[in-house]
């Protein structure tokens, strides 16, 4: 958990957005624009970056490159900006919905969109002073309809409360296995 100083989330995809906490309060959030992103990171230069892990779509491997290519952009921007620590494991949406109850069981069926729907409710309920425009409605052929907003924008805020309330890195494979080679020296002196 992080919880003074600078904390940026990020949802790093085309429709993904930007989240600034200061002190565990979130000072602003922006739409995905890699030139903004950089204003932001000159402007705190210093800070903890969370941004979402992503998995290959089955089916949609072009998105999963696009997506790889942007968090690439994001680090490089960073780190040539500024003193960051930035996390990237541990962040999947998974991972950072369950403890909100944003992960649909596998015993019920929801409709599409009603995930990313319940991720903006929750959002507003912590954060009632955000922004999450409209986009438009969809009529389908049964007869209901759906509602798109920008859902990036409560993915990056979420992803940054996340982080300021539950988030526990998990400790690196090669700090393990020197650990244990240490504690077996040890042992044999």
């Amino acid at each position: 958990m992080y919880n003074e100083g600078i904390l940026i989330s990020i949802d790093p995809g085309d429709f993904g957005a930007l989240t600034v906490f200061k002190d565990s309060k979130r000072i602003k959030t922006i739409d995905f624009d890699i030139i903004e992103y950089l204003k932001i990171f000159k402007e705190y230069k210093k800070g903890v970056i969370a941004i979402e892990t992503v998995n290959p779509f089955p089916g949609r491997i072009n998105q999963f490159g696009s997506l790889k290519e942007s968090i690439g952009e994001i680090k490089g921007l960073a780190k040539s900006t500024g003193d960051f620590l930035i996390i990237n494991e541990g962040l999947g949406p998974s991972q950072w919905k369950r403890p909100y109850g944003l992960v649909k069981p596998k015993d019920e069926k929801w409709k599409e969109y009603e995930e990313k729907t319940r991720t903006i409710n929750k959002c507003k309920e912590l954060y009632p002073d955000i922004d999450i425009p409209f986009i438009r409605t969809v009529h389908h052929k049964d007869g209901t309809t759906t509602d798109y907003y920008k859902d990036g924008r409560a993915d990056s805020c979420m992803i940054g409360d996340f982080v300021l309330n539950y988030y526990s890195p998990k400790p690196s494979k090669k700090s393990n296995k020197s650990s244990k080679k240490s504690s077996k020296k040890k042992s044999k002196k």
